[in-house]
């Protein structure tokens, strides 16, 4: 299970468990529904520790979706200069990001569908400088950017992004 999920799981199930509805029902149920792990009402230390990490203000809910072609060969300067070539032929129309990810890309993502497709995702999910580009405020959706990485260039575009 994702860390993340996980995490959600555990506040939502200890919110439950401390619920006295639902231990009014567990009481009510079937014996082994009775059974002190069933009804145990999780220690207030814990509670509040789910608690402090939901309400941390540094916690960030927002999610993107991004396609991305990824150049290793060579080195930064001339992967950078096929970046631009590739996205000037993108903006241009005589390429599309999908077509540019299938011909281009040293990536696996180059066959998910869309091209290049990263799913849906996070800050903190990909590597910083991906990150500062893909939730940075002065970035907009559809836009492609060239984003070097320790991976190597990317031209990344912006699919969505939930504040």
């Amino acid at each position: 299970m994702r860390p993340e999920l996980l995490s959600d799981f555990m506040l939502l199930a200890s919110l439950l468990l401390a619920s006295p509805i639902l231990a009014e029902a567990l009481h009510l149920a079937t014996p082994a529904a009775r059974s002190p792990a069933r009804t145990t009402v999780p220690s207030a230390g814990l509670l509040d520790a789910f608690s402090k990490a939901f309400a941390n203000e540094a916690f960030d809910d927002r999610k993107a979706t991004a396609q991305h072609i990824l150049l290793k060969g060579g080195d930064a300067e001339a992967r950078a200069a096929a970046a631009e070539a590739i996205k000037a032929q993108i903006e241009a129309g005589k390429l599309t990001f999908e077509g540019a990810a299938q011909q281009f890309s040293e990536c696996p993502s180059s066959a998910q569908v869309p091209a290049g497709s990263l799913g849906q995702f996070s800050p903190g999910r990909m590597v910083a400088e991906f990150d500062e580009f893909v939730f940075g405020a002065e970035s907009k959706i559809g836009e492609i950017g060239v984003v070097e990485t320790e991976f190597g260039t990317h031209l990344v575009k912006i699919n969505r992004r939930d504040s």
